[in-house]
């Protein structure tokens, strides 16, 4: 949807962690007039068959009503089942998220599940190691869970870069693109690692890559961030 793509673009370029007044005057009003656009969508359901349209209408409508609390709010309470799980600021809540459910709830997430190592690891039920820039206090062997965000993740295909991004501490994932979707100034990827995982990435249209491709996706340790499951 070309909505979609205008409203991520709004809120990458308006609403950051340096966000000044003329920026927000800007998200706000680039919102109230998506949203004002979003309310003149007709899908129409026959209730025969998988409605895609009406899925992606839907969680359109989730995202701008997200948007608009993120650009109108210096502050945001969520709330899960009337208990209240995490109050920051929106960038703090949008990049590091306290809860699972926080983490999907405010937007896209990869979340990754498995068990610390004691040395700042976090190792995934199929082996593979995901370094991490802060384990906190818990203890080895214990639980957890990572969110990773679909847009703080690199996809590089040459040598050369994969060899780069290893020497700056990057996880690597080495997979294959299983499908891409186009929104004009971003590309939504399925990647399907060599395990059989599954990462949503988005990377930016000027990087183009087939489905069947071959590919490595790399995730800096501070962007993969530890989530309390609720």
């Amino acid at each position: 949807m070309a909505l979609k793509a205008e409203l991520a673009t709004l809120m990458m370029d308006n609403v950051g962690v340096f966000r000044t007044e003329p920026l927000m005057r800007a998200a706000v009003a680039g919102v109230a007039e998506i949203k004002e656009r979003y309310g003149r969508i007709r899908v129409r359901d026959v209730g025969k068959v998988y409605n895609t349209d009406l899925l992606e209408a839907r969680e359109l409508g989730y995202l701008i009503d997200n948007a608009e609390a993120m650009a109108t709010s210096d502050r945001i309470a969520v709330l899960n089942r009337g208990r209240l799980v995490q109050f920051g600021a929106p960038a703090e809540i949008f990049d590091r998220p306290k809860t699972r459910f926080v983490a999907e709830f405010v937007g896209k997430a990869n979340i990754l599940s498995g068990r610390l190592d004691g040395a700042g690891h976090l190792i995934l039920s199929d082996g593979v190691r995901i370094r991490l820039a802060d384990a906190g206090d818990r203890l080895a062997s214990s639980a957890a869970s990572v969110c990773l965000r679909p847009h703080n993740i690199k996809l590089v295909t040459e040598s050369n870069a994969v060899r780069e991004l290893t020497e700056q501490g990057y996880n690597l994932f080495p997979g294959v693109i299983r499908r891409s979707i186009y929104f004009g100034d971003a590309v939504d990827y399925t990647v399907e690692l060599l395990s059989g995982r599954v990462l949503r990435v988005v990377a930016p249209p000027s990087q183009r890559f087939d489905p069947g491709q071959s590919i490595c996706a790399a995730a800096h340790p501070e962007n993969c961030v530890i989530v309390r499951e609720d």
